[in-house]
């Protein structure tokens, strides 16, 4: 016997959501191991490309714990990628900023990505992709905000 799995749009939407997830990052893990990294690492290296961000500023972000960002941003630090400076507004923090190899290698993993992402997308319809990316967007505003108020009511 089986457990019957919820049929309701967001439990639908959330095994979708998952599937592909899981589809995204074995693809993503395939372009970026040739090149010495995984997603994780990928993921750090985009946040701290992105703007001056904290370990646990990226770790908010990407939605882990900052523990898990501040191994990936010393593992990235040891092989010379990203290096640590002073925040200059809070003396307790650092911030992670990309070196010269750790740009090298982000536009060489963003080339590959780029590549991927054309050879699947001309097999999809891209405004639709695009729309759907809009929506999947206004749906996570919604499910942060909920999930922020209901936790706060427990």
């Amino acid at each position: 016997m089986h457990v019957e799995l919820p049929d309701d749009a967001l439990s639908q939407l959330s095994r979708s959501v998952f599937a592909l997830n899981g589809i995204l990052l074995g693809a993503g893990e395939s372009l970026a191991k040739p090149l010495g990294l995984s997603v994780a690492k990928w993921h750090v290296l985009g946040r701290a490309n992105e703007a001056r961000r904290t370990v646990a500023q990226i770790a908010r972000f990407i939605g882990v714990s900052r523990q898990s960002v501040q191994r990936i941003a010393n593992d990235l630090e040891r092989e010379g990628l990203v290096e640590f400076t002073r925040h200059t507004t809070d003396a307790r923090t650092q911030l992670v900023m990309l070196t010269a190899e750790g740009k090298t290698r982000l536009t060489q993993l963003y080339e590959r990505d780029k590549v991927w992402s054309e050879g699947a997308l001309s097999r999809l319809d891209p405004a639709a992709i695009l729309q759907l990316s809009i929506q999947l967007d206004e749906v996570s505003a919604v499910i942060a905000r909920y999930s922020e108020e209901s936790l706060c009511d427990a």
